[in-house]
């Protein structure tokens, strides 16, 4: 008795079909199996030849085939659930390490709030623009003694710096506090931390424990936005990245 298997599928289902019908002892085994074009011919005999009814094992072969074709299907059909449902695991991690992050990066800010409000904040530094401006001097800012010449614009220490994710950052924190309403006397003094901080960041060898002591002062002054949460959010994110970066 011959069987044609015009697909994968049907070829596998016939395999399936004649080993469930010899494992409940129905006697036949696959005497030879050849392609023939784009299909696979089963020849299947009996052990015992005497009283072969062949229209009866045909019968039950190609009914044994549909109930293992349906059984094909319904293993595939799990199997693309199971990969569905592995994809959907891997998106919600996905999902659970952007959520832990962001809540990393407010935890940070909501930390450098609550040190810059609870303690006095005073910058210890004199800085001395290079491009022939006045000079500036930063007191206690928390007492509002800010003598300040003409500031008018960003230092071009940024500018100077090569292209890259430093520069980056530093432009879009002093872009974040241009467009900022804050008062005079604080942006002033954000601004002279920043362009310090582009400064030392500049130099051929940075100078490491300044370059802690500049950013230590920039998360101090996070309390002037402390009014300003939306802007704050985004000046402790920037803060946050540049203390990863240069640290």
């Amino acid at each position: 008795m011959d069987f044609i298997a015009h697909s994968p599928e049907e070829l596998q289902a016939l395999l399936r079909a004649i080993e469930a019908i010899k494992a409940q002892g129905g006697g036949i085994f696959i005497q030879q199996m050849e392609r023939k074009a784009d299909s696979v011919v089963l020849r299947v005999q009996r052990e015992d030849h005497e009283a072969v009814d062949k229209a009866a094992i045909y019968a039950e072969v190609e009914q044994q085939k549909q109930v293992e074709i349906l059984a094909l299907r319904q293993e595939h059909q799990l199997q693309l659930m199971a990969l569905k449902l592995n994809h959907a695991d891997e998106l919600r991690t996905a999902d659970q390490k952007i959520a832990a992050t962001e809540k990393a990066k407010a935890d940070l800010l909501a930390q450098f709030v609550h040190d810059a409000i609870n303690k006095p904040i005073t910058i210890e530094t004199s800085y001395m623009k290079q491009d022939h401006r006045h000079y500036t001097e930063i007191g206690d800012v928390n007492q509002g003694n800010v003598a300040v010449g003409d500031y008018n614009q960003q230092s071009l220490h940024i500018e100077q710096l090569a292209e890259g994710e430093l520069k980056t950052l530093l432009q879009r924190l002093g872009a974040l506090i241009d467009d900022a309403p804050l008062k005079k006397a604080d942006r002033q003094a954000l601004e002279t931390q920043i362009d310090q901080l582009a400064a030392q960041a500049g130099q051929a060898n940075p100078p490491k424990t300044e370059i802690s002591k500049t950013i230590g002062t920039l998360k101090d002054l996070t309390a002037i936005f402390k009014d300003l949460p939306a802007i704050g959010t985004q000046y402790g994110v920037l803060l946050a990245e540049l203390a990863q970066l240069i640290s």
